[in-house]
C-alpha cells in the first residue's frame, strides 16, 4: 500500500466516524436501537461479501459482542454528555489497543507512537477539567469509558483474525457486524426497548449511520487492520471528536470555547505523530 493510499484511507475514515455522534443524536431514538439499525442494515449490505468467502471463527462472534457493547455504550453516553466529551472519551481506545499490541501480540511499540498517543490522551483527559467542561454526569462519562474498552477488544481480535489467521476483509466483517446486531437485538428485547415505532427523520439517521461511519468508517478500518497495528490503525480516532464537535456546534449549536478548539487541535497534532512511522 502506498503512503498517499494510507493516508487518504485515513482521511475517508475520520470524516465517516466524525458524523456517527451528530447521526445518532439527530435521530432522537435511543442509543441502543440506532445500534441495532446501524448494524442490521450494515450486516444486509456485506452479506454478498461474505457469501463468496464463507468463512467464521470463533474469535469473531466474540468481537462482534465486543462491538454491539461498545456501540450500545457509547450511542447512549451521546445523550448523557455533550457529542465532543462524550466522543473524546471514547476515542482513548487507542491507549487500550497499544497496551494490547505490546504485551498481549508482543509487537513492539515506537516512540513516536508511544508519545503521540500519550500525548493526545492527556490532551483528551483535560476535558476533565469543570473550566473547560463544566459538570458532566458521570454516568455519561463512565458509559463512554466502557465503551472505549469494548472498541479496542473488537480492533485487537480484528487485527489478529486479518494479520495473523489471514482472514480477507469479505469473509470477516459480515459475521462479526452480524453478531454485534444479535447482541444489540438482546440488549433491547431484554430492556423491553422499542425498535420500529420512530420517525422517518430517525430512519434517515439509521440509513446513514449504516452506509457512513458504518462502511466508510469500521468498515475501512477493518481493512488497514491487515497492513499496521491496531493501536496506529485506532489512533485516527482520536481526531475523531474534532469532527463530532464541529458538526454538533453547526447542526445543533453546541458550542465551543476558544479551550476546547485548542485541545482538538492538540489532538490532531499527535495523532500526526503517531503516523510518522507507518507500516
Amino acid at each position: 500500500m502506498s503512503k498517499f493510499t494510507y493516508y487518504l484511507i485515513l482521511v475517508v475514515i475520520w470524516l465517516s466516524i466524525s458524523v456517527a455522534g451528530p447521526l445518532v443524536y439527530y435521530s432522537g431514538a435511543p442509543g441502543s436501537v440506532c445500534a441495532f439499525w446501524r448494524l442490521l442494515l450494515s450486516s444486509i449490505i456485506l452479506s454478498p461479501l461474505w457469501l463468496r468467502d464463507k468463512k467464521l471463527h470463533k474469535l469473531q462472534l466474540l468481537a462482534g459482542v465486543f462491538l454491539g457493547a461498545h456501540f450500545i455504550s457509547w450511542m447512549e453516553s451521546l445523550y448523557l454528555v455533550p457529542i465532543g466529551i462524550s466522543t473524546a472519551i471514547v476515542v482513548a481506545y487507542p491507549v487500550w489497543s497499544l497496551l494490547i499490541d505490546k504485551y498481549v501480540l508482543k509487537e513492539r511499540v515506537s516512540l513516536y507512537e508511544a508519545v503521540g498517543i500519550a500525548g493526545a490522551i492527556i490532551s483528551i483527559m483535560l476535558y476533565f477539567s469543570p473550566s473547560i467542561s463544566g459538570k458532566l454526569n458521570p454516568l455519561g462519562l463512565l458509559l463512554a469509558l466502557i465503551g472505549s474498552l469494548f472498541a479496542a477488544l473488537y480492533f485487537s481480535i480484528g487485527r489478529h483474525l486479518r494479520r495473523y489467521v489471514g482472514y480477507s476483509l469479505s469473509s470477516y466483517v459480515f459475521p462479526v457486524y452480524l453478531t454485534a446486531w444479535i447482541t444489540t437485538l438482546t440488549y433491547n428485547l431484554v430492556l423491553g426497548i422499542d425498535l420500529y415505532n420512530y420517525s422517518m427523520k430517525s430512519y434517515t439517521a439509521f440509513i446513514l449511520l449504516a452506509l457512513i461511519p458504518m462502511l466508510g468508517g469500521h468498515t475501512l478500518m477493518n481493512y488497514l487492520l491487515r497492513f499496521v497495528k491496531t493501536s496506529k490503525v485506532t489512533s485516527i480516532a482520536l481526531a475523531e471528536p474534532v469532527g463530532a464537535s464541529l458538526i454538533a456546534y453547526l447542526a445543533f449549536h453546541q458550542t465551543l470555547t476558544l479551550s476546547q478548539v485548542v485541545l482538538m487541535l492538540m489532538i490532531i497534532t499527535f495523532v500526526i505523530l503517531t503516523q510518522k512511522q507507518s507500516s
